[in-house]
């Protein structure tokens, strides 16, 4: 729920209003499902990257760099990859 309202405020250019509820699914993703829990981090980094907050992005990309690891996908290593260097610039 909280991700699908997330969602939706993005989706309405409101990232600052969908912080909370995509910070609600980072602290209910498991870390027994290390991919889920980095798709939610990356939302979120995004997110307040987007709202301009550079320290929040940053930190948050810090505790994901643990779970590129332990994932297979590329496509979240890659978009791991463009946040990290669009939050760097």
């Amino acid at each position: 729920m909280d991700a699908g309202t997330g969602v939706a405020w993005l989706a309405c250019d409101q990232p600052s209003r969908a912080v909370p509820f995509l910070s609600s699914r980072v602290k209910a993703a498991s870390t027994d499902y290390p991919r889920d829990r980095l798709h939610a981090v990356l939302d979120l980094t995004d997110t307040v990257h987007k709202c301009g907050d550079r320290d929040h992005a940053q930190e948050l990309l810090d505790q994901a760099e643990w779970l590129i690891g332990t994932v297979s996908p590329q496509r979240l290593v890659h978009r791991y990859k463009a946040l990290s260097s669009a939050v760097a610039a």
